[in-house]
């Protein structure tokens, strides 16, 4: 099991910079890093943005109390980061990914897998030869 150290927390104020998103996190523990995520076009903040702590016992804690709650008129998502592709997992209550599967205990197994599952149904499709 990983310690989870990260959390995702959506539909933040568009106006939020990383300190206000950092200055919100530090209720519930020590924060390293916050980052609110920018467009790369336009320059302007995609809504939500990322905690990371120093303890993985913060994040529950955080979950807890930044789920639902409202800011500005607007209600947080928050749970537990997870690397790209994984999907949502279950975290327990010291910040601990919960196993499902081996594709959710090693997201690059997930990965590897998947590929594999897309190799295969190529393979399948009648008609399509090598070019």
């Amino acid at each position: 099991m990983a310690n989870v150290l990260k959390a995702f927390v959506g539909n933040l104020p568009f106006e939020w910079k990383n300190n206000d998103l950092a200055d919100l996190g530090r209720q519930y523990g020590s924060v390293v890093g916050a980052s609110v995520v920018i467009d790369r076009g336009t320059g302007r903040s995609r809504g939500f943005g990322f905690l990371t702590f120093t303890e993985a016992a913060a994040v529950p804690l955080a979950i807890a109390g930044l789920h639902g709650r409202e800011v500005k008129g607007r209600p947080l998502s928050c749970r537990a980061a997870v690397p790209r592709g994984v999907g949502p997992v279950e975290v327990d209550d010291m910040g601990r990914v919960m196993e499902k599967d081996a594709a959710v205990a090693d997201p690059f197994l997930a990965t590897s897998q998947k590929s594999k599952k897309v190799a295969k149904s190529e393979k399948a499709v009648p008609g399509w030869g090598s070019w």
